[in-house]
């Protein structure tokens, strides 16, 4: 058990895990019990008063008198990537940067495990409590539905879920290769958090601003998309993602670790 890195982190972010879960959970059930709202009112004439560029970001009004509209502009447009965004950042800054800040680190390297073996039982321990955490909002989606006695297919939901989960995944990634390059905890978080909020305001304001759009394509975003979703830019992500736990894995096996 000892050299079970993934059943032990598992272990003790077991309650992490579990109130995230509730709270994306109770977060998707208070956006979509606001459906209806929306449906009954005439948010047209809002948008139309907006400037052009602005009409583009806040998105085709139409798509929010549907049910799997207002789910894609509500949940998986805005809110649930940010959220699986912080969370994933946050656990794999903490499981590799942090643990060598507070000394952990080169204990458990002192144990019969490889660096590279440690870092992947990890990551790996990571990627459950992210997926998990991002299932909150598929029962909260389900549970609500069922008041507003809507229906949306449970395939595509689960297609949305796994695109999001990889987004925010692959943006905590960007946090694991910077924590095992420089194995400082603070450094870490501003350059993924910094990266990642960028990433969202250039793909948010490339549809109004002509000049970013070259610069859009540079973020993981443009590749994160639910309407219609695509396994080529799926497969993208998952590449980048592969890309990036390759660096991290060279970077880490060849750095001394820090005394602290």
């Amino acid at each position: 058990m000892l050299r079970n890195f993934f059943l032990k982190t598992l272990y003790q972010k077991r309650f992490m895990a579990l109130w995230w879960f509730i709270g994306i959970m109770a977060i998707t059930v208070l956006t979509m019990s606001f459906y209806h709202t929306f449906t009954n009112t005439d948010i047209s004439a809002a948008i139309k008063g907006l400037p052009p560029g602005l009409q583009k970001i806040a998105g085709d009004q139409a798509s929010f008198k549907t049910i799997d509209g207002y789910i894609r502009q509500q949940i998986f447009a805005l809110r649930l990537p940010l959220l699986t965004i912080i969370l994933a950042i946050s656990l794999l800054v903490g499981l590799t940067a942090g643990d060598e800040s507070r000394g952990l680190l080169e204990t458990q390297l002192s144990l019969p495990i490889t660096r590279t073996s440690l870092l992947l039982q990890k990551l790996a321990a990571a990627c459950v409590i992210v997926v998990i955490a991002s299932c909150g909002a598929l029962l909260g989606i389900a549970l609500t539905l069922l008041f507003l006695h809507e229906h949306e297919s449970a395939g595509l939901l689960l297609k949305y879920i796994l695109d999001c989960a990889t987004l925010a995944l692959v943006y905590g990634l960007v946090g694991f290769v910077v924590a095992a390059v420089t194995g400082r905890r603070g450094m870490t978080l501003g350059i993924a958090s910094g990266f990642a909020f960028l990433s969202y305001l250039v793909d948010s304001l490339a549809p109004a601003v002509s000049s970013l759009h070259a610069v859009d394509k540079l973020t993981f975003f443009y590749l994160y998309q639910n309407d219609p979703f695509s396994w080529g830019r799926y497969a993208g992500l998952l590449l980048v993602a592969a890309l990036l736990i390759l660096v991290s894995v060279a970077v880490f096996n060849r750095r001394d670790i820090r005394q602290n």
